[in-house]
């Protein structure tokens, strides 16, 4: 599905990424482990097409992709909660999904769909300045998986999550 060939990336003289290559395959999931400082979110940051890569090439299903396109094939969820503080878990949704160029129609179908999937249903009017750290997390990954991506990326996944939240 996507494959990542001799990504780097330098910030000044620090090379963040350097020659990275590495695969990702349909229906599997792939870990990047290390520690602090290694590059993990600046790698995600360049597969999600968030962060030009400095060298390098990703390709998606064996053709050149540019970063731009990306965004509409891969959902992130990011390792701090990012959220609209005055919003309600629906508007957050829809929102994004309007942006992700999903109907009107089809932005509020989905975004029942995801709520009532991350336990949320009940909270759709809540401001998420309102909600427990923990549901700003499910909310966090729901909203990643709003324009229904082929691929998803988690950084750091585990932060701040309780063991049932972690099940569902």
């Amino acid at each position: 599905m996507l494959a990542v060939e001799g990504l780097t990336r330098r910030y000044g003289d620090l090379v963040a990424v350097d020659d990275l290559s590495l695969k990702v395959v349909r229906g599997r999931l792939l870990g990047l482990l290390g520690p602090n400082g290694a590059g993990k979110t600046t790698t995600i940051m360049m597969i999600a097409g968030l962060l030009r890569p400095d060298s390098g090439r990703l390709l998606w299903d064996g053709a050149p992709i540019k970063p731009a396109d990306l965004r509409h094939l891969v959902g992130v969820c990011p390792q701090e909660i990012q959220l609209w503080a005055r919003l309600t878990c629906a508007e957050q949704m829809v929102f994004l999904a309007r942006l992700n160029g999903l109907s009107a129609s089809r932005a509020k179908q989905r975004t029942a769909e995801l709520l009532e999937a991350v336990g949320l249903a009940q909270r759709r009017t809540t401001q998420a300045r309102r909600l427990s750290g923990g549901m700003q997390r499910r909310l966090n990954l729901a909203m990643a998986l709003v324009n229904d991506p082929a691929l998803v990326v988690l950084d750091e996944p585990e932060a701040g999550r309780a063991p049932q939240s972690r099940v569902l």
